[in-house]
């Protein structure tokens, strides 16, 4: 065997060696991927895009219960401190045209004279908070986004008296670090913002138990609502968004703990009560059953991971039967309110 053919056969085993090794490798990609597509699936979530891209706003009404802190005078404090919750609300109808664009107009419920402007590009996915007396607008959300994108939070406060709507977080550049579907719904994950005062609930993750921290969530908007900071002179931080109302529904609800309303006295556990839910795990039927409550009237919220309702039903009976067939894959969240106040527990949905 001479020289030649030697080398040919060196190279066609190296060639074979790199194949075995592509192969394994591509192989072992494949395998993680899996992994990873598995465990998201079994939370409620996926890596894969959704069909059809979901509006924020409602097709006749939305409102937004926006939770603005506030300078502390007691020591009565609420969840997230003092502060209060505000009714931001839009209505299909009421709209203006600036610069020959169209614009929602949002009404404050205590305050009528006091009103913003915002619209969504749907082709983008993006909303914009329009001030009439700078003719100028704002980005506020972004959907388009992707993992690794900058978003720069809006900086109000150049163009105004100081601190007419100066926030704390203004111009933070946040860095998309993570994007998941629930329900059919992309949502974009940003890092909490460091470069800003410790009282932020966007700082350090200290109300991440209440699901508090940067997102831009398809068919709702940003956590800290569409308008960053709603209120002139307002205390200086980015505002919280509680709840979404939809055509008069209740659509999205941050944490059932913190409700659709914050102030210094928070909607309390009801005592003594207990609510049980079985099978849990469950993968077509729930039952409910509610203990040491004389008066079950009431209703039933069921929220899914991210916050948005999947459910809800008016009851006046401790037994009830949920179908739960239609859910996606995850871990559920199940709030009975009264007028003697709540109840909270969770449950799985496996396949």
């Amino acid at each position: 065997m001479n020289a030649h053919t030697l080398n040919q056969n060196q190279n066609q085993k190296n060639n074979t060696m790199k194949f075995n090794l592509l192969y394994k490798t591509r192989l072992q990609q494949k395998k993680i991927h899996c992994i990873i597509a598995l465990f998201l699936c079994s939370i409620g979530l996926s890596l894969n895009a959704q069909i059809g891209y979901q509006s924020f706003f409602g097709d006749s009404t939305t409102t937004y219960h926006v939770f603005t802190s506030m300078t502390c005078y007691t020591h009565d404090q609420g969840i997230l401190g003092c502060g209060d919750t505000y009714k931001h609300s839009i209505t299909y109808q009421d709209t203006a045209i600036f610069n020959d664009t169209v614009y929602y107009r949002v009404l404050e419920y205590r305050n009528s004279c006091h009103s913003m402007y915002i619209r969504e590009d749907t082709n983008t996915g993006r909303l914009y908070r329009y001030f009439p007396n700078l003719n100028k607008e704002f980005l506020t959300c972004d959907m388009s986004l992707n993992v690794g994108d900058t978003f720069q939070l809006p900086v109000y406060s150049d163009y105004f008296r100081f601190p007419e709507y100066f926030y704390w977080e203004e111009g933070a550049k946040l860095v998309v670090d993570s994007i998941v579907y629930i329900n059919n719904k992309k949502i974009i994950y940003f890092p909490y913002i460091r470069n800003t005062v410790y009282g932020s609930a966007y700082y350090d993750g200290s109300f991440e138990k209440f699901g508090i921290r940067p997102l831009f969530i398809e068919g709702i908007g940003p956590t800290y609502s569409p308008f960053g900071q709603a209120l002139p002179y307002s205390d200086e931080d980015l505002n919280v968004m509680l709840c979404v109302d939809k055509n008069d529904t209740l659509a999205f609800m941050l944490n059932e703990q913190l409700g659709c309303f914050q102030f210094a006295v928070n909607i309390k556990e009801i005592e003594n009560a207990k609510i049980h839910i079985f099978p849990n795990p469950t993968n077509d039927y729930i039952n409910l059953s509610i203990d040491n409550l004389p008066d079950i009237s009431g209703e039933i919220l069921i929220l899914d991971i991210i916050g948005h309702v999947v459910y809800r039903k008016t009851i006046d009976d401790n037994t009830t039967k949920v179908n739960v067939a239609p859910f996606a894959q995850g871990v559920y969240t199940l709030v009975f309110s009264s007028k003697k106040g709540k109840l909270v527990s969770k449950f799985t949905k496996i396949y």
